[in-house]
Parts: C-alpha cells; structure tokens; sequence
C-alpha cells in the first residue's frame, strides 16, 4: 500500500495534497524560519530543514540517569564515612555504533555536575582522551596521555591549590615521578621536585604500572569530588594501554573515581 504525505495546507490546493509514495508533515516555504530559526533562509539546500536545540540530549535519559546515580553514589559513599574518607570507585563501559551519543552522555553529565550546587559546582574534575586507529599504532597510551595532559591543566588552576598541595605531598616517591615523567612528560608540573623537567629515563611496563597505579590512586583521594575519567573509542586502542588500564581498574585501592570506557 503505497504512504502519502499530508500537506498542512491541504484546504489550499484540494486533494492535490495528497502524493504517493511519501509520508510526512510540509509547510510552506514561506514559513520555513519559523522550523530552523533562520531570519534569512538564503541556502535552498537549507531550507525547509528542522534543526533542533543545541547541547540538548534526546533519548538518553535512562543512561544518563543511570551514569548520573554512580557519581552521586561516590559523593553518598563519602558523605557517610566522613569528609576525609574516601569511597570506592565505580566503572562503566558503554558499547555502540559510531554517532549514536556515547560522548554525547558524558559531556552533559559534566555539563549537568558542573551547573549542578549539590555536586560541587565548579569542583567536578572530568579528564577525556579519545584513541584513533592511526595515533594508538603510533603513539602508545595516546588517550591517557591527553587526559593526564588535561587533568594537569586544570589542576594548576588556582581554585585547586589546596589540591595541588596535597597531591605533591603524596607524590614524594621519586622512582615513581621518574616512571611518571618519562612515560607522561606533561605530568612533571603536578611533582614537588627541584627537577621540573621530565625525565629521559626510560621506564619498564612493571615500572610504569606501578608508578601510574600510584599516581592515579593519590590524584583521586586528595579530590572533594570524584574524578569522572572518560576513555572514548577503546576499539583503537593499543596493547599497552589495556594493559595499564586492566591493572589500575582492578586496583582495590583506587577510591573516588567514576572511569567511563566507549567503544
């Protein structure tokens, strides 16, 4: 049975409104910017085309209802055990198809914690790294490289100095600073250590492990809100860094962290 299109102005033009072989809602062109919100609708290639609001997540609210629910759980966790107490960790991964709104979750996640008082406001401290099929052969540990890149960024901001000062506290292990730097040179800034530069020294698999186990373990407890760490397109990434991640996640000790994995 062939569909049909109904047009709006159907009473205008009599049953030559009426097409076969379509189905869906016309308007007149006339009225086109009142769907996209053009004043000046020039482009014909353009017209008549709806575009929806920006930076509004269709159809995911049970995902980021639920992502949502494991961040709120760490700061309860914490809340009940005291200010200082730290609270476990919790991990996700989200499978799919390319363009279906796995990055998409996450950034209104942070959007949401970020405008959100009750979660810390401006506190939320989210890292993101994303692995591409020509930079992991190249490059490994490509994506947490850039996450550890932001994470010094923003820890060097002034609003964390209190945290910066405790994390160089922890951070006094120097075989650890030099697994660290040599294996993530952007790192040497967050050191307390009269070599500021990072070092050459190249680092055993068993070295950087342990040294970034450390790390990480030390970055998380010396946060007041969780760190939201998102790895996206895990497909590409390389040996090494399944390796690395496979033995921090797995850590008992790490505290005071949601890890978003995409793929």
């Amino acid at each position: 049975m062939p569909a049909k299109v109904v047009v709006d102005y159907s009473e205008k033009y009599g049953d030559e409104g009426f097409i076969d072989g379509l189905w869906g809602t016309v308007a007149d062109q006339l009225d086109e910017t009142s769907y996209d919100d053009r004043l000046d609708a020039d482009d014909d290639l353009e017209k008549g085309c709806i575009k929806f609001p920006q930076n509004k997540l269709y159809g995911r609210e049970s995902n980021l209802g639920l992502v949502r629910g494991l961040y709120s759980e760490i700061i309860q966790e914490r809340k009940s055990k005291g200010s200082s107490a730290s609270a476990s960790s919790r991990i996700v991964f989200v499978g799919g198809y390319s363009g279906v709104g796995k990055s998409a979750v996450v950034s209104d996640l942070v959007r949401q914690l970020t405008e959100d008082d009750e979660h810390g406001g401006e506190l939320v401290v989210y890292a993101w790294g994303k692995y591409s099929k020509l930079q992991s052969a190249a490059a490994p540990f490509s994506a947490i490289s850039d996450a550890l890149s932001q994470l010094v960024v923003e820890l060097t901001k002034d609003k964390h100095a209190g945290h910066l000062k405790k994390l160089r506290e922890k951070l006094c292990d120097d075989d650890s600073r030099i697994s660290m730097t040599s294996t993530f040179p952007s790192v040497a800034p967050l050191f307390d250590s009269m070599e500021s530069d990072p070092a050459t020294v190249a680092a055993s698999m068993s070295q950087v492990k342990d040294a970034f186990k450390d790390f990480m373990s030390c970055f998380c407890t010396c946060l007041e809100c969780p760190l939201v760490w998102f790895l996206d397109d895990l497909q590409w990434s390389d040996e090494a860094s399944l390796e690395l991640l496979k033995d921090v996640l797995s850590n008992i000790e790490m505290d005071n962290m949601l890890f978003i994995g995409a793929y």
